[in-house]
């Protein structure tokens, strides 16, 4: 080679060369000080005979060595220095737990006298031991131990080609190459072509060997790993249709506060296109529309407000732009979805309704004749039947509202908009008025309560609301995800209400339109997590903030930059569950046998079921798949990834006894959808 450099394998007089290079390597780290790897006498030949034993251990299963020396040879002289070093535990047959224990012995502290330091180390270490065994268990594999390079001969080259002489050996043997790298050292192992499948949380809290030094710290490390292209782990998937939780509600978006003109830039088949990529049931399958109430001039259906709560309140649609372009969207939207689930919502009554006399602005005011509001007049009913008159009056326009609420984020007062605050015992005095009036003017119209700002607010207003009596007055639960997302099912604040997510964004100025590269919280792939937990805790439907908009923000499905418009990743997870778990379809029991696996099931009204499950690994699954419960017997799947949008593939099933094998790939959805044909 042109710098001199070879690799050689190392023999057992190089250990003191080699130990050198460790220890101006590591010797540093709090860990490797506990673990005795100090540059004394004592230490030196310590470490010598640790890894020698470890090397003479690892000969017995193999004739592959685990010392690899970086050497240069001077052109003058033909004098050999050792200038790096790399430790290669392989085991081209299936790796036992006798094997880990070997490859692990240089990091287990068992050699620590000291009890409690011992103990520390062996704590610190354990993350490392168990994400190696987890990977590693049962399969042909190797274990890149340590990489060093003499401090003066660094950036030459020298720890490439270490690692890269395990690489290529794997590659021959066709095995899976295994390390832990800090964040500094990835680059090297990524130019050799490693991928970060896990991190690994290391927390060290010890004392130092030899010193009186407290040190506490909490480091990532990342386990990567190459030639993984072929590497497949095990899961079984058990769906029982005789256990069935909530139904589905279904997947929406809401075209407030102007999103709903966002589109008109674009060309009217543009814009047709749109709109059925959101709602078509075989494209984004949306079926939920969330509109805005509006209460601020040009938007509210009452222009003047009445001198009293008995006086006459003159109602009118608001025509600026059909009702801000919700009319329109409804209206389209029902081309490609008949079934289409309004839900007309306000974010606040009209100012003169409320305490503080505003619509808007500081203090916000609560519907003035509940409790603490102090007003003159009572304007709970003249409220009431301004929400109904809104109902009516998109009725006479063809549109059907399925859902009617009175409040949103009641427990937020964000000054710049909109809002009227609410909390669950000021609710009840409201909704026992309002209940019935809307059971009386649309008795199969269902009223909401009460949009707040997360989950764990919302439990609080139901709580302060039950506590009062006042759980049946109301038909869904409905909150946001924004303060809090859910970690356990309302089911205990309710009477048999279904719960449904109706807002939630980021609302900042970027947009991220892709399934799986950053990890990012609103690309795609994390939205399809975020749908799975709260499936899993009974919620039946989730909802994006706005369908559309016209700034890059990624509080939209749909970004438009004037006449050209983009679908961020995040639809194709909505369309994962809602084309194949249609409204009315019920949740079925559905376990997994591994974490990074999720799984939900779902059993439609036709008795088709929809299965989506999310390999959240870096690597493929194969699932066992078993059912029960149903005779289902065609299976096709749909692939959700970096390069597939809810793609049909072309795999055959062949289910047998209830049960198929499949596939996944990583970091995807797959929903498989199961018939009798």
């Amino acid at each position: 080679m042109s710098n001199h450099l070879s690799i050689q394998a190392a023999r057992e007089d190089d250990m003191a060369d080699i130990t050198g290079i460790l220890l101006s390597s590591f010797g540093h780290m709090p860990v490797e000080q506990a673990m005795g790897n100090v540059d004394t006498p004592e230490g030196r030949k310590a470490m010598r005979e640790r890894h020698l034993h470890a090397w003479r251990e690892h000969a017995k299963v193999t004739d592959l060595p685990c010392g690899i020396k970086c050497v240069h040879t001077d052109p003058t002289t033909g004098e050999q220095t050792v200038v790096g070093f790399s430790e290669w535990y392989i085991y081209a047959n299936p790796s036992t737990p006798e094997h880990h224990e070997r490859a692990n012995a240089l990091v287990s502290g068992n050699w620590i006298s000291e009890d409690v330091l011992r103990e520390k180390v062996q704590t610190a270490m354990k993350p490392t031991i168990d994400t190696r065994r987890k990977w590693l268990h049962g399969r042909k594999c190797a274990v890149l131990m340590y990489v060093c390079v003499d401090p003066a001969w660094r950036r030459q080259g020298a720890a490439t080609m270490c690692v890269q002489w395990g690489v290529r050996k794997c590659s021959e043997l066709g095995i899976m190459a295994f390390l832990e790298a800090t964040e500094e050292g990835q680059h090297v192992y990524k130019k050799c072509g490693f991928v970060e499948v896990e991190k690994v949380k290391m927390k060290y809290s010890m004392i130092l060997a030899g010193a009186a030094t407290a040190v506490s710290a909490q480091t990532t490390y990342y386990a990567g790993a190459a030639n993984v292209n072929n590497l497949t782990f095990q899961a079984t998937i058990n769906i029982d249709a005789r256990k069935q939780y909530q139904k589905m509600l279904g997947g929406g978006c809401s075209g407030a506060f102007g999103a709903a003109c966002a589109t008109n830039s674009l060309s009217a088949a543009d814009q047709n296109t749109v709109v059925e990529t959101l709602f078509d049931e075989n494209i984004g399958a949306l079926s939920i529309l969330r509109n805005l109430i509006g209460s601020s001039p040009g938007t509210t259906i009452l222009p003047v407000c009445p001198a009293t709560p008995n006086s006459v309140a003159n109602y009118t649609f608001p025509t600026a732009n059909n009702d801000s372009c919700q009319l329109t969207l409804a209206q389209n939207a029902l081309k490609f979805n008949p079934d289409l689930y309004v839900y007309a919502d306000a974010w606040s009554a009209p100012g003169c309704f409320k305490s503080s006399g505003v619509e808007n602005g500081v203090g916000n005011g609560v519907i003035c004749g509940v409790r603490r509001s102090n007003c003159t007049y009572d304007w709970r009913e003249q409220y009431a039947n301004y929400l109904i008159e809104y109902v009516r009056l998109y009725q006479a326009r063809g549109v059907k509202v399925s859902l009617l609420g009175a409040y949103n984020e009641p427990d937020f007062n964000p000054i710049t908009y909109s809002a009227m605050l609410s909390d669950g015992y000021q609710a009840y005095d409201f909704l026992s008025v309002f209940y019935p009036m809307v059971k009386k003017a649309f008795p199969s119209l269902s009223v909401s309560c009460c949009d707040s700002t997360g989950a764990r607010q919302q439990r609080d207003l139901l709580y302060e609301l039950g506590r009062v009596g006042g759980l049946n007055l109301f038909d869904v639960n409905t909150y946001h995800n924004y303060q809090s997302d859910i970690k356990e099912p309302f089911d205990d604040l309710l009477h048999g209400q279904p719960t449904l997510e109706t807002e939630w964004s980021d609302g900042g100025s970027t947009w991220v339109s892709a399934w799986d590269v950053q990890g990012q919280n609103f690309e795609g792939f994390q939205w399809a997590i975020y749908m799975h937990n709260a499936f899993k805790n009974n919620v039946a439907g989730w909802s994006h903030w706005w369908c559309t908009w016209t700034q890059p923000t990624d509080a939209s499905l749909v970004a438009v930059n004037g006449t050209s418009y983009q679908v961020s990743a995040r639809l194709w997870a909505f369309a994962g569950y809602f084309r194949f778990a249609r409204p009315g379809a019920m949740r079925l029991a559905a376990t997994t046998s591994v974490m990074e696996v999720y799984v939900t099931a779902w059993e439609n009204t036709n008795g088709t079921i929809a299965i989506p499950v999310i390999n959240a690994a870096h690597y493929t699954y194969t699932l066992d798949m078993n059912l029960a419960g149903t005779n289902v017997t065609h299976v096709v799947a749909y692939l959700t990834d970096n390069t597939h949008n809810v793609t049909l593939t072309n795999e055959t099933f062949a289910v047998n006894g209830g049960k198929f094998t499949a596939e996944i790939e990583p970091r995807s959805m797959k929903t498989f959808f199961l018939d009798c044909n």
